[in-house]
């Protein structure tokens, strides 16, 4: 695959989309709706005494009990070693948390609203362009994924909605089968139709903003510079009908995750997988692969699903 590299004066800055608007290649894109700066942390206990009954209806799909090898000779930032598990049976949303669904949780009063991005060193630039990508205030997202949110967020709307984080394995399970799939839908290698990956949009929008981590992963283009309506790929789904359990946004869950068979785990950093919009790597879309960051991280790359 062959990496292209751009230079945009900064005029051409004037012509980029919305992040999170739907962009085809041949299209000028306008300003990011960028923030002037990250917002100060929101102050705890939004939702601890909210005893409103969910104003949220999430679609589940049951996974039936059974076994399979947990982990992979290749898996991140994270050391599992391969075993066989057993899985009880359990329920996980269909799709990801979206920003309509989000939405109606901070209304509830259970949620703590969230519009940018936040991790530990993070620079004032950075925070800027990253939080241009935050689907919360993006007008007409409502079906996209809710990112920019932690670890906390998400178990405050999946308590709110009835449900929990899924666990490590749970979440592998249902993306990886007893047929021990390497990628949710199979082992075929993912393309354009079977997930939202950095594509021409994200490589365009990276170039034009001096971040020369962006590049494409495939030369086809979805027509999505960032994130897209959940469940847009219906061919990337699990044979259960899962949607998305590779790209669109990676997926926060329940933690800290120990994959030891002796239970003895240091690290409380918190366990996210399944890949997003600007991965560029097919290995990280792997249902094995794992990336950890701590709880309190916030990424417009970063969104999370419920399971119960």
């Amino acid at each position: 695959m062959t990496i292209r590299r751009a230079s945009l004066a900064p005029a051409a800055l004037l012509a980029l989309a919305p992040l999170c608007a739907v962009a085809k290649p041949a299209s000028p894109l306008p300003p990011l709706h960028a923030p002037e700066a990250a917002a100060a942390p929101a102050e705890s206990g939004a939702s601890e005494n909210a005893a409103q009954k969910p104003t949220v209806a999430l679609e589940w799909v049951r996974i039936r009990a059974g076994q399979f090898d947990l982990g992979s000779d290749f898996n991140g930032s994270v050391d599992i070693p391969g075993r066989l598990v057993h899985v009880p049976a359990f329920e996980i949303g269909r799709t990801e948390v979206t920003v309509a669904q989000y939405q109606a949780c901070v209304d509830a009063g259970a949620c703590e609203a969230r519009e940018t991005v936040s991790w530990k060193g993070i620079t004032p630039e950075d925070a800027r362009f990253w939080s241009a990508a935050c689907n919360a205030d993006a007008p007409g997202n409502g079906d996209h994924p809710m990112n920019c949110v932690d670890a906390k967020d998400a178990e405050a709307f999946c308590s709110y909605a009835g449900g929990r984080l899924p666990s490590a394995q749970e979440w592998e399970f249902a993306a990886r089968g007893t047929e021990d799939r390497t990628f949710p839908w199979g082992d075929d290698t993912p393309d354009a139709r079977r997930v939202n990956t950095c594509g021409e949009g994200c490589f365009a929008l990276g170039t034009a903003y001096g971040k020369p981590g962006f590049k494409t992963m495939r030369d086809a283009e979805n027509h999505f510079t960032t994130t897209s309506p959940v469940g847009s790929f219906p061919a990337g789904r699990t044979p259960e009908g899962v949607a998305d359990m590779a790209g669109n946004v990676w997926e926060w869950l329940a933690a800290p995750a120990c994959h030891k068979p002796d239970g003895q785990c240091k690290d409380t950093r918190r366990e996210h997988r399944g890949g997003g919009w600007w991965t560029n790597d097919p290995q990280r879309l792997s249902a094995a692969f794992v990336m950890k960051h701590a709880p309190e991280h916030r990424s417009a790359n970063l969104g999370f699903r419920c399971a119960r």
